[in-house]
């Protein structure tokens, strides 16, 4: 998987996307616009930040994730989340991506 984080758009995302798809880049800002929000003209020249698996499970844990209590809990959660072998989460021309996290204030 490849994780991207949306830290200079009007809303946080952090989206992964199957390593395997070609221009995963471009899937992960296709999901961003498709679940969380359009892109706004100042925004258009910033692109997600591609971080690491294990920065990707970092800022994970430190979110406020239903159902999940512990640390062990947010743990089991985002591998089970990003398991695409077992499940597909979501689909964007059949592009796979899970979206992980997203701000606050659009729950």
């Amino acid at each position: 998987m490849k994780f991207y984080e949306f830290t200079n758009y009007e809303y946080y995302a952090l989206i992964a996307v199957v390593e395997n798809e070609e221009y995963p880049m471009n899937i992960a800002i296709k999901a961003y616009i498709e679940e969380v929000a359009d892109i706004e003209n100042n925004e258009k020249e910033s692109t997600p930040d591609e971080i690491t698996e294990e920065e990707a499970l970092k800022r994970y844990k430190k979110a406020n994730i239903e159902g999940c209590n512990t640390e062990a809990a947010k743990i089991i959660n985002f591998y089970g989340e990003i398991d695409l072998g077992n499940k597909l989460s979501i689909s964007v021309d059949d592009n796979k991506y899970v979206l992980l996290l997203i701000d606050s204030g659009l729950i």
